[in-house]
């Protein structure tokens, strides 16, 4: 008895650490002895931190959406300046409203419209820009390129304003033309080496596409359809005020 009052397992403390442990034992099938003291911190805060899980901190492919977009906001101020070679083609598209507005608009659409196959749309602009980069290097002629260029922001705004829903491949087909038509103004405006100011355009370009998926991923979870839709409806928006002011 004096043993065990020494120890503390008839006072009002050592009852209530006693009933603790025995409920630990009794969900974990282990004794309290085995089970770190961080573990069973951990196990404490997990009920806090349960709710902010799907709210605040970003899960799954929504996630890595979500952080692209951040990159490439962040990255904007960064490197949205005018150079030669690598760094003027990953400046062009941020320095244009056009250009920014009509890939972050494939990414929104993309992100609204497609689900496994996300990556279909922003590949075939990207793919076509190059092509349309070429084109224009070469001498080639490309008639109204510019009018195609501010219809794009336009029209890749409203397809993700009113929901379209294409087939992928219809889809890629609208998305390549627009991105040729960007790609050959990259041609005619580009300075310095043309491989590494393509280079730059296309990172810039996968980085603004990212930037549309992760809104798009963002605002789903938010509000659901509704303010990607919004968005869309923006980016059609402005584009039809670059058109005016053109």
């Amino acid at each position: 008895m004096q043993n065990e009052a020494k120890d503390g397992s008839f006072s009002p403390c050592g009852r209530r650490w006693r009933a603790y442990a025995s409920r630990m034992r009794g969900r974990t099938g282990e004794s309290h002895s085995e089970r770190p003291t961080g573990d069973t911190a951990a196990g404490l805060a997990r009920p806090l931190i349960r709710p902010l899980r799907g709210h605040l901190l970003p899960q799954g492919e929504k996630g890595i959406w979500m952080i692209g977009a951040v990159a490439a906001l962040l990255a904007t101020p960064a490197f949205a300046h005018t150079g030669h070679g690598a760094s003027g083609g990953f400046a062009h598209p941020f320095t244009g409203s056009d250009h920014l507005l009509a890939m972050v608009a494939v990414g929104l659409w993309a992100g609204l419209a497609l689900k496994r196959a996300w990556f279909v749309w922003p590949a075939a602009f990207a793919g076509f820009m190059l092509l349309g980069f070429g084109w224009a290097t070469a001498g080639g002629a490309f008639p109204a390129a510019e009018t195609v260029i501010l219809a794009s922001v336009v029209a890749l705004g409203l397809a993700a304003g009113f929901d379209l829903k294409l087939p992928t491949v219809a889809g890629a087909a609208a998305v390549a033309l627009f991105g040729a038509a960007h790609g050959y103004a990259h041609g005619l405006e580009h300075s310095g080496d043309a491989v590494s100011f393509a280079a730059g355009f296309v990172v810039a370009t996968i980085m603004l596409h990212l930037a549309g998926l992760g809104l798009a991923a963002a605002l789903l979870k938010i509000k659901g359809r509704f303010l990607v839709r919004a968005a869309g409806f923006g980016v059609a928006a402005a584009g039809l005020v670059l058109a005016v002011a053109a």
